[in-house]
């Protein structure tokens, strides 16, 4: 811990640049890091300051929006048939976009409970493990019955895959 210096604090986060690790990631590592440091610091551990100076990275989360009730009842009359499931899973369940894009009628366990298994990824299309977890990990979440009638009723008028998979593309499988 004593060999830490500033300069080591901004390669490594030169190396997150580098990496090509999203503004997210660099800010909170940038804010993990710094927290070490500081209880290294206080323990005695490290020299004061040594991550004086370092310039934190740039990072202003966009503005979240919730939409209105209003709103989501307009795309549940108006939208097609994926974006109303996936509005309805979304709002119903909880789901990140990821994760109801690989929405799945065998993750329905129960009348009232969804199994999250995975999420379809935005940069590959591919099947990927939960953001934050690992391969294989799970949650459950409440499944309200008005969405797993959508879920049913996607189902019948459109079918799924050998998997169970609802939605998919014409260029690629999810």
């Amino acid at each position: 811990m004593n060999t830490f210096t500033p300069r080591v604090a901004e390669s490594f986060l030169l190396g997150l640049e580098r990496e090509r690790a999203s503004a997210s990631v660099q800010s909170r590592s940038f804010q993990t890091l710094r927290a070490v440091l500081r209880a290294a610091e206080q323990q005695g551990a490290t020299a004061p300051g040594v991550m004086k100076g370092v310039t934190p990275p740039r990072y202003t989360p966009d503005r979240v929006t919730i939409p209105s009730f209003e709103e989501l009842s307009r795309v549940r009359e108006h939208g097609d048939a994926e974006v109303k499931l996936l509005v309805d899973i979304m709002s119903g369940c909880g789901l990140r976009t990821a994760e109801a894009c690989a929405v799945n009628i065998n993750n329905i366990v129960a009348d009232d409970v969804y199994r999250v298994t995975e999420q379809i990824s935005c940069k590959s299309g591919v099947r990927a493990p939960l953001k934050h977890r690992s391969k294989g990990d799970i949650r459950e979440v409440p499944l309200p019955d008005k969405t797993r009638q959508s879920i049913l009723r996607y189902a019948e008028d459109f079918g799924i895959d050998e998997d169970g998979f609802l939605l998919n593309t014409t260029r690629d499988n999810y």
